[in-house]
């Protein structure tokens, strides 16, 4: 496939120096991207993110599936606690490593299709969208997912151009890994088929083994974790439905996916728009495209509003309430398609221009998380990222060696709180409990590895929010063998007025074969409270 034919002003790039090779751009922006967005939430954050909580608890099991999510990221946080003693910058480093692949994946399939400096903007616009800087501090399903996505793309496209099988098996591959990660790359598959069978040129393909291997690898790879979902009733399918169940009105078949395309718009299209004024201007114009550009052309229209207008058809259809972060995946090669399409007027300044506009943006996103974290000092509302989670672990660690024995073994009760202790504690407890809950689940397939007969048999601490509930009495005549009960009190993090400190309530619950008593009801928390 030709790239796009250079025009007299692309004969103008040698003036600005540097960019004689444009390569040496990305790379020393990508380079400064790496440092700054890994050393921001390393020397801001006194915690780690809710999700890599959540994760790490879930990774110590390593099960083939989880209730909400497919199992890769939480094996993949687990592996990086277990290879680095549980530091916290090696979570941000690998957040942010996926954001590099993302922007090396636009500039690799740029410099397929454009000029050297277009491939290099066209992956730089990315800096604009706060998906890949601002909210890409937190290794989770969604910031994997960019890696997999992507280079899946970028597989596709080289697989169609030269058919080598090293190019389909690296397809079966990322989209394999993809399904381990994150179901919604199922979205990503469709345009896929679709291309293969709408374009000429692409339909030569189904003649071919190719196609065929690259099916064939990530279904081998998604099959233990299928087998696992079909076993277990597909919790992951509920939860994503009660995530996104709508109201029970049609409206939301019209509202729900109007917000989701206005909020992608302002999200991604405003920012890209603002910082290529002086390449495009502001009023733009689509330059022609050559007959040896159509099937780039196609190709990019299919990878990147495809897989989004899905988005929009199953909101419409299935009256889903898509929330903005449900589309941070999609928009890698946005920019690229923007420079392709857009007639540009590419002087030397005009580069320039752009790259400090990409520039700036950052800047301007990296300030805004700094100040964020230093405003929360300041906040009456503990963000979870200055959670005192090292000092709380070693306060939970230090009652249970008071009145049990040996490591703690278990955690129960409020995830958050639990979590924390497995990852900063040294005795790395297993997790018995759900976000945002007080008591542990009942549904076997939320928590496979723990119930409460086998959390008594064991031992371990309880922990709630005692502003949420008092769960003493609860966990009392849950737990007969509970030995020990009080209410932890951490001091706030705070620089500014005083706010009234932490108070986590704590059970020791000794091991014991004991009947248990009788699980709370389930209103309880709305009822008569212990």
């Amino acid at each position: 496939m030709a790239g796009i034919e250079l025009t007299a002003q692309d004969a103008m790039e040698p003036r600005l120096g540097l960019a004689q090779q444009p390569g040496r751009w990305f790379w020393a922006f990508v380079l400064v991207h790496l440092v700054v967005w890994t050393l921001l939430p390393t020397f801001l954050y006194t915690n780690i993110p809710l999700d890599c909580v959540e994760l790490h608890a879930w990774g110590q099991q390593w099960e083939l599936g989880y209730y909400k999510h497919p199992p890769l990221p939480a094996w993949t946080t687990r592996a990086l606690a277990i290879a680095t003693g549980q530091s916290d910058w090696a979570l941000y480093l690998a957040t942010t490593l996926c954001i590099v692949a993302s922007f090396w994946a636009a500039w690799r399939l740029g410099r397929d299709m454009v000029s050297p400096q277009a491939a290099v903007v066209g992956a730089l616009l990315l800096e604009c969208c706060l998906y890949y800087n601002f909210e890409a501090t937190i290794l989770n399903n969604n910031t994997m997912l960019f890696v997999f996505w992507a280079f899946a793309v970028v597989a596709f496209w080289m697989a169609l151009r030269t058919d080598k099988t090293r190019y389909w098996v690296g397809l079966g591959v990322w989209f394999g890994l993809g399904l381990l990660t994150k179901y919604t790359i199922a979205l990503l598959g469709v345009p896929m088929v679709a291309f293969l069978l709408w374009h000429p040129q692409a339909r030569t393909a189904w003649r071919r083994p190719g196609p065929y291997l690259a099916a064939l690898i990530a279904v081998a790879l998604f099959a233990p974790h299928l087998a696992w979902a079909w076993q277990n009733e597909f919790p992951t399918l509920h939860y994503a439905a009660a995530r996104t169940a709508g109201q029970a009105s049609w409206s939301g078949h019209l509202l729900y996916p109007l917000r989701f395309l206005i909020g992608q718009a302002a999200v991604v299209l405003l920012p890209m728009s603002i910082v290529l004024i002086p390449l495009a201007g502001f009023r733009w114009r689509r330059r022609p495209i050559a007959a040896n550009e159509r099937f780039a052309a196609a190709f990019l229209v299919f990878m990147v509003l495809g897989p989004f207008a899905l988005h929009l058809l199953l909101s419409a259809l299935l009256n889903l309430r898509l929330r903005a972060m449900h589309g941070s995946h999609l928009w890698t090669f946005a920019g690229l398609m923007l420079v392709f399409f857009l007639q540009l007027r590419p002087e030397p300044a005009r580069w320039r221009r752009v790259y400090l506009g990409c520039a700036v943006m950052g800047v301007v996103f990296a300030a805004v998380l700094a100040g964020r974290c230093i405003g929360g000092y300041w906040s009456a509302k503990l963000h979870r990222e200055l959670f005192p989670g090292p000092e709380f672990a070693r306060e939970v660690e230090a009652l249970w060696d008071r009145h049990g024995e040996g490591s703690l073994p278990a955690v129960a009760g409020d995830e958050w709180f639990g979590g924390n202790v497995a990852y900063y504690g040294r005795s790395r407890p297993v997790v018995y409990g759900v976000v945002d809950e007080v008591m542990p689940p009942d549904d076997p397939y939320t928590c496979a590895w723990m119930d409460d007969r086998r959390f008594a048999e064991v031992g371990g601490v309880f922990l709630w929010d005692n502003a949420v509930a008092d769960c003493a009495e609860v966990v009392r005549r849950r737990f007969p063998s509970t030995v020990f009960v009080d209410v932890l009190t951490l001091p706030r993090p705070t620089a500014g007025k005083q706010q009234p400190p932490l108070r986590i309530g704590v059970a020791v619950v000794s091991p014991s074969t004991e009947p248990l008593g009788p699980a709370p009801a389930e209103d309880w928390l709305e009822g008569d409270r212990p």
